[in-house]
């Protein structure tokens, strides 16, 4: 499905459900990614800049009840609504209602085209077999889950009594109105763009790809093929725990802080291997953010832990080296072609090569054991200037 953007931003407001919840407050399904699904939804609709949420409930759950006191820290706004005569007039006339079912779970690229198309729209898919997962609208189709209504839709269904579900009330009243229909295409589906989670073993399934797809994004060679694997493993235990990413934070503080010591102590490649460390626990923690509170911690944690390692790599050389000035200066410019590497247009295999920190890191072990720390780090640069011009030229 492919949507033309219209010229104007139009204010929009998501309407989720949390009809599953269950009065002792658990998810009737596993966690995704580490939260509820609908914790999960929020945030991934905050991306695309909506922070206005009407969630319908039947009840009202610890968890649901914790989780809009967390978000409306964040400023985010969350309504609860129980009928349709709730909804009747709260839309403004030139906003939009984005509306996503329960346990549809949409790829951030569809949800971009949904929400950059500013008219009422519902996204609809074919109505063959391998698709009867999702609501039957007529003979030849189905809903997707997915919609954005404007106001007479919502006003249209106020007199309905309580007891009637909202998502699918609206989706009734915007077919009577004609709303215009856009077919999502079959592949979108196929490749997993789109998914309903129908049980505990679609939500182990799509946790585990979307851990797959962040963790094989990181950035380097060791990063992605070795540490990934690691924390692929470790985020599933990490999650249950109550302050499971403070202490994934607080550990990899404390190993770049160890690692900064042990250089000052003059055992260069004791101290590069706690700097190998405190890289794979930054790892486990970037497998671990689900929010953007999340990002902005593991940025800081991240910076803090990054300042200490340049300074434990400056302190092997200047310890290995003649304790000089210029014994630094290969060590800074490698860190500095690490930052670049991340942030610069490079080609991915170059960036999977050895402009990776944990494979500096690796080197430094090495070259630090030899005895050689300066001339190793001299090595490093050129190497990385030589793989940044290679991959520039392509």
């Amino acid at each position: 499905m492919e949507l033309p953007t219209t010229l104007t931003s139009t204010p929009k407001i998501a309407l989720l459900s949390a009809m599953g919840a269950s009065v002792t407050g658990e998810p009737t399904m596993p966690l995704l990614f580490g939260q509820p699904t609908l914790a999960f939804q929020i945030e991934q609709l905050r991306k695309h800049g909506i922070e206005h949420f009407w969630v319908e409930v039947d009840t009202l759950p610890g968890a649901i009840v914790a989780l809009a006191d967390r978000l409306r820290k964040q400023d985010v706004v969350i309504d609860f609504v129980r009928s349709p005569q709730e909804l009747s007039g709260k839309l403004d006339p030139n906003a939009l209602l984005f509306v996503q079912a329960e346990s549809i779970i949409a790829d951030d690229e569809l949800l971009a085209q949904m929400l950059a198309y500013n008219k009422p729209i519902v996204a609809t898919v074919d109505g063959r077999d391998e698709n009867d997962y999702f609501e039957r609208i007529d003979l030849n189709t189905r809903w997707t889950g997915l919609a954005q209504l404007d106001r007479r839709t919502i006003d249209g269904i106020a007199a309905l009594p309580d007891g009637w579900s909202i998502g699918s009330s609206l989706l009734r009243q915007a077919l009577q109105d004609g709303v215009e229909h856009r077919l999502i295409k079959q592949d979108m589906i196929q490749s997993g763009k789109l998914r309903k989670i129908s049980g505990p073993t679609d939500v182990d399934r799509l946790t585990k790809t979307l851990l797959k797809s962040r963790t094989e994004g990181l950035t380097g060679f060791i990063e992605a093929r070795i540490f990934g694997r690691i924390a692929r493993k470790l985020a599933p235990l990490i999650w249950p725990l109550k302050s499971g990413n403070l202490i994934v934070d607080g550990i990899a503080f404390a190993v770049a802080l160890a690692a900064s010591g042990i250089a000052l102590a003059g055992f260069g490649a004791a101290a590069a291997a706690f700097g190998l460390l405190a890289i794979l626990v930054l790892c486990v923690r970037y497998s671990l953010q689900t929010n953007d509170n999340v990002e902005l911690l593991y940025r800081a944690v991240g910076a803090a832990a990054w300042t200490i390692l340049t300074f434990t790599f400056a302190v092997i050389l200047w310890k290995g080296g003649q304790a000089q000035l210029t014994d630094l200066f290969p060590g800074f410019t490698a860190t500095a072609l690490l930052v670049f590497s991340r942030r610069g247009a490079i080609a991915d295999g170059t960036k999977l090569s050895i402009l990776s920190p944990a494979m500096v890191a690796a080197l430094m072990i090495l070259f630090a054991a030899a005895q050689m720390p300066v001339g190793g780090a001299m090595l490093i640069t050129m190497a990385q200037l030589a793989l940044l011009l290679a991959g520039k030229s392509k």
